[in-house]
Order: structure tokens, then C-alpha cells, then sequence
């Protein structure tokens, strides 16, 4: 691997768990009261347009998918497509790991989470 292609594969990591991490404060949100809340809230939503601005510096971007019909051509993996062999009208439910362009290629798969429509 070159080193811009190791450059893309460590940035797309790295931009991999700080959402993660960012999801993880915007759940706990909800366990906290109204205070502490909003000071979280605006946090995880600066951190959030802090995360896609620095992406786009480098012409990045990450794609969640929530609520969307499932196709074998999107590039995500379904951590649980076992428990629906055979079966259609498969909804994304939530991403676990966001699918990271950069441009329009692709460079770190997706991985979600599916149920039934």
C-alpha cells in the first residue's frame, strides 16, 4: 500500500470512531437532565459539523443510512443478514459503521444493522 492510500485507509478510520464516539454521547443524552442536556447536545452537534468540515477538507465524506430499503449494491455489510436468508423488504434499521467516500469511491465499507419492512 502507498503511503496515500495508507493515508485515506487511517484517515477513514479515524473518522470511523469518532462517530462512533458521537453517537455513543448523543445516547447518553437522554439519560441526563435538562442542564447537562442541552450542553451535550450542542456538543455532539459541534463536534458532528466539526467531523464532516474537516472530511471535506480532504473530500470525504461518511454516509448513514437509518430507514432505507436494503440492496445488495449499497456499500454496506448486515451484521445480521443471517436471520433474514430468503427474505425481501429488508430495512436498514441503523449503522453501526458509517460507509466513508472519499469523492465517489468508496474507501471503508459500511455496517448495518437490518429488520424487517
Amino acid at each position: 500500500m502507498d503511503q496515500s492510500a495508507q493515508t485515506e485507509a487511517t484517515t477513514a478510520e479515524i473518522a470511523s470512531e469518532y462517530w462512533k464516539l458521537i453517537r455513543s454521547f448523543s445516547k447518553i443524552v437522554e439519560t441526563l437532565g435538562p442542564e447537562s442536556r442541552s450542553r451535550v447536545e450542542a456538543q455532539v452537534r459541534y463536534s458532528t459539523n466539526r467531523l464532516n468540515a474537516i472530511l471535506s477538507q480532504v473530500d470525504m465524506n461518511l454516509i448513514v443510512y437509518r430507514g432505507e430499503m436494503f440492496d445488495s449494491y449499497l456499500p454496506v455489510v448486515a451484521i445480521n443478514a443471517d436471520e433474514f436468508v430468503g427474505d425481501a423488504n429488508l430495512i436498514i434499521q441503523d449503522t453501526i459503521e458509517p460507509t466513508i467516500m472519499l469523492g465517489r469511491r468508496v474507501i471503508r465499507t459500511g455496517k448495518v444493522y437490518l429488520t424487517k419492512g
